[in-house]
């Protein structure tokens, strides 16, 4: 049932007027089965009126502490892949490419959305935005540990680097301020609540008798 996509409104899709072949019959996306009787439209997917009860009842089962728990648990380990990967490349190529931010960005973000079972909200997005901005500051943590060594400077650069090291290089430093914050967008947009648009219930003998429009 998780796997499955209603993320998207889809327009329903359309008839092939030049086509002779027989209308297929409505089949629903849960479980593959043709409809009978009658069905609903969820973000223009057909469900039956079984598997859109189960569908209602998945997007309020279970705690929601323990989906954020788990988001949080999956969107740490994002950040800190990400954040450890950001520093081994810079260090590596001697090269800090801001973009990279991006990525991290998206990686977390779809952490968070797995942990979250898809379900997105206002919470969520703090989370993935919160945890992104830490990826990016502890990617510097590895450079400055290779510098001087100093850990709790390291540490305290993690919380305020991606705004004061832009500021410390002005100007040029806005870009990859500008860089970051697209990076922590990635992650925001990632998590907004899911589209959820139910139509319905159709009747699949009205839908059968419906004509094709002409051209």
């Amino acid at each position: 049932m998780s796997d499955l996509n209603f993320d998207k409104v889809e327009p329903p899709p359309a008839a092939d007027a030049a086509s002779s072949s027989p209308q297929q019959p409505l089949a629903c996306v849960v479980c593959k089965r043709a409809v009978q009787g009658s069905y609903f439209e969820i973000n223009g997917k057909i469900v039956d009126a079984n598997c859109k009860a189960r569908v209602e009842a998945s997007r309020t089962s279970g705690s929601p502490s323990q989906r954020f728990l788990v988001a949080g648990a999956l969107g740490l380990g994002a950040a800190i892949v990400g954040g450890i990967g950001y520093g081994a490349f810079t260090l590596a190529t001697g090269w800090n490419i801001g973009i990279i931010a991006i990525a991290v960005g998206w990686f977390v973000g779809l952490a968070v959305r797995k942990g979250s079972g898809m379900r997105g909200g206002r919470g969520y997005q703090f989370l993935a935005a919160a945890l992104t901005y830490l990826a990016v500051g502890g990617g510097s943590v590895p450079i400055l540990m290779g510098k001087d060594g100093n850990l709790v400077v390291a540490v305290m650069f993690m919380f305020v680097g991606p705004i004061l090291e832009p500021i410390m290089s002005f100007p040029s430093g806005l870009i990859g301020l500008a860089i970051t914050f697209f990076g922590i967008s990635q992650a925001w947009r990632m998590n907004a609540t899911p589209a959820w648009d139910v139509k319905g219930p159709f009747s699949v003998a009205d839908a059968a008798a419906s004509p094709v429009a002409a051209p």
